[in-house]
């Protein structure tokens, strides 16, 4: 019922108002509303009616841990997709909600080791896409950048057609956003000779100023008058 989930929900309404103990009827009309992407409340009661025929269903367990992701209940995901998980360790749509439920919940390191762990269950490139967008955003919130641009680029280079183009722009846009961008550093100026002055040919020799040749006469004493004694 997946090509028309609309369709299929009222198909199960009309048989369930007839058949009430149908737990796959329950559990097929939860998913139809849960692909309807609206009616998440009412699919989670289609969901409980199912478990309380069937707490075993894989299937039902499943869906009502990814619906509870949609509705923002991180713990309750958690609860269901670690039960769908145990059921069938082999899904990759358990274990890649579960690392989503984690993340939800705040455990973000478990939610990182659970990413990886789905990493190897995938199979096809929509599925790893789906790995590297959502780990790549718990490293984000984990504050290690390098590692969340490392898996957005490698989402990028599955180059699939099936990966929804909004993975794609958020990938590039948080790429771009991450790269630092160069400073510009002016060219240091080209180095030239500072010009030296040549010293002088001859040392100029400072010129003396000549003395005066003229000489001052020196006064000639006159004689004294002293009298010469008599004998």
């Amino acid at each position: 019922h997946s090509g028309n989930p609309q369709r299929a929900n009222h198909f199960f309404e009309i048989y369930l108002r007839y058949v009430q103990d149908d737990a796959q009827a329950w559990e097929g009309q939860g998913r139809a509303l849960f692909l309807q992407g609206e009616s998440f409340e009412k699919a989670i009661q289609a969901f409980n009616t199912a478990l309380e025929l069937d707490e075993n269903s894989f299937i039902t367990l499943l869906y009502r841990g990814l619906t509870y992701l949609e509705i923002g209940e991180g713990q309750s995901a958690v609860n269901d997709l670690v039960l769908a998980r145990n059921f069938d360790r082999e899904s990759f749509e358990a274990s890649l909600g579960l690392g989503r439920a984690l993340f939800l919940a705040d455990r973000i390191e478990d939610a990182i080791s659970q990413y990886s762990g789905s990493e190897n269950l995938a199979d096809t490139d929509i599925k790893r896409a789906g790995v590297y967008y959502w780990r790549a955003q718990a490293f984000h919130a984990l504050g290690d950048r390098r590692s969340a641009v490392k898996d957005y680029q490698a989402l990028i280079d599955l180059k699939s057609e099936d990966i929804t183009e909004d993975w794609i722009e958020s990938a590039q846009e948080y790429i771009i956003m991450s790269t630092p961008t160069p400073t510009w550093t002016p060219s240091p100026m080209p180095k030239t000779d500072t010009p030296t002055l040549a010293p002088p040919s001859s040392t100029p020799t400072l010129t003396t100023t000549p003395t005066s040749t003229t000489q001052i006469p020196t006064t000639t004493p006159h004689p004294s008058n002293t009298p010469v004694p008599r004998r």
